[in-house]
């Protein structure tokens, strides 16, 4: 593909974005890009913007006018920066969504549906990547609806059929409580199986929460 050829030769110039990565959340959009500015080399040199809600838009806007390859970001910011001429898509070759199906249950399918929009007027077809922890028929049907009809489209299932998808020593364990006992239950359940001086991680959906 012309995406592959242009980092095979080295061909990043630091100026509008050629790959955008979306995310649903503030604290996933600067974990990819940070994976991405590691990956960066004397070899390879390439530039990551990073835009999400939550923090002014300004430093946001004086890294774009500096010039990226990369563009990782929460839906909503990506097109907001678009409509305010802030980003340009004109030389997008490829668009990843991680985490669609979570994206999507959380109501980004119509800011997303306008990303694509703003892309395809600038191209009538382009790489469209969408991981996801499950395909269910309504992903399935917005991904139809969302990449262009001119692509390949190819599913993988990385787990497929196993029968067994979870770990024979991992037991799953469902408390049903009311979310203002939620931090005493979870408490209650780190003494109650957590044992005497075994590590427990906790994992919550937000920085706030955490």
């Amino acid at each position: 593909s012309d995406l592959q050829r242009s980092i095979d030769k080295g061909r990043f110039k630091n100026e509008k974005p050629i790959i955008m990565v979306m995310a649903p959340t503030r604290e996933l959009s600067i974990q990819v890009g940070r994976e991405f500015s590691d990956l960066s080399s004397t070899d390879l040199p390439f530039k990551t913007a990073m835009i999400y809600g939550g923090v002014s838009m300004d430093e946001q806007i004086v890294k774009l006018k500096s010039g990226c390859d990369i563009i990782v970001g929460t839906p909503g910011r990506i097109i907001d920066m678009i409509e305010r001429k802030h980003l340009s898509v004109s030389k997008i070759k490829a668009v990843v969504l991680d985490e669609a199906d979570k994206m999507l249950s959380m109501g980004f399918e119509e800011q997303i549906e306008s990303v694509f929009n703003k892309i395809k007027e600038c191209h009538e077809k382009f790489q469209v990547c969408l991981f996801s922890a499950t395909i269910e028929k309504w992903v399935k049907d917005v991904a139809n609806k969302i990449i262009p009809q001119n692509n390949n489209i190819k599913y993988i299932d990385l787990v497929k059929d196993l029968t067994n998808k979870t770990p024979s020593t991992v037991t799953h364990l469902g408390v049903n409580c009311l979310k203002n006992e939620k931090t005493t239950t979870i408490a209650d359940l780190i003494l109650c199986y957590g044992g005497k001086n075994k590590a427990t991680i906790v994992f919550v959906n937000t920085k706030r929460e955490c």
